[in-house]
């Protein structure tokens, strides 16, 4: 958790292992870390006392009130387990710190990309995007940051700047009620609707 100089920016990283990845390409200068484990409660249905007693909620609300962070990043892997993640925390956020509504980001990640000689050389971070490849270069798919090494994050970083990689993700959008709800109410139709919805796979690579 501990950042040097200022803290700028929260990292909320899905598990240990994203956080080795993280933590050598970023370093720590304005950035603190919290690894998440597994996936926290769904706060978005709990009561103020339910989430007061999960360890793990209750610690973010409180590094969260002792800091002044310009954004909360959320980290977590570009798979149906990270989207999920991703949604979970901004139920939270939304029900528990309205007034940081607007500071929340995602981290991009590449979900495919090409590698020669065991290093990243060109990416996207859209599984829908494609890759050309060159000779001697190999394509891979990322789950996420556990399984990219940290020079390739490094390089990401070099060639297209963190703000870059950091997505904004506006609570205010009319459409977001709505979307949150079906992700995290209690009609379990809405979600496996949502996720008929949307290709999360990746067979196509």
């Amino acid at each position: 958790m501990d950042a040097q100089g200022d803290r700028e920016i929260l990292m909320l990283v899905e598990g240990d292992s994203a956080m080795g990845g993280l933590v050598p390409a970023l370093g720590r200068k304005g950035i603190a870390y919290y690894a998440l484990k597994g996936k926290p409660l769904n706060a978005y249905k709990s009561s103020a006392q339910k989430v007061a007693a999960n360890k793990e909620l209750s610690e973010l609300l409180a590094i969260i009130h002792q800091n002044d962070f310009k954004k909360i990043v959320i980290s977590s892997d570009q798979d149906l387990d990270g989207f999920h993640i991703r949604g979970l925390l901004l139920g939270f956020i939304t029900q528990f710190l309205p007034e940081l509504r607007e500071r929340v980001y995602f981290l991009q990640t590449p979900v495919k990309g090409a590698m020669k000689d065991g290093k990243l050389v060109r990416w996207t971070f859209d599984i829908e995007g494609s890759v050309d490849l060159k000779s001697g270069e190999t394509l891979m798919y990322f789950k996420g940051l556990g399984t990219l090494d940290p020079s390739d994050i490094a390089t990401v970083i070099k060639d297209a700047g963190l703000d870059a990689i950091l997505k904004h993700v506006s609570l205010e959008d009319p459409n977001f009620p709505a979307m949150l709800d079906a992700w995290l109410g209690d009609d379990s139709q809405k979600r496996k609707d949502m996720i008929l919805a949307n290709n999360f796979s990746i067979a196509s690579i």
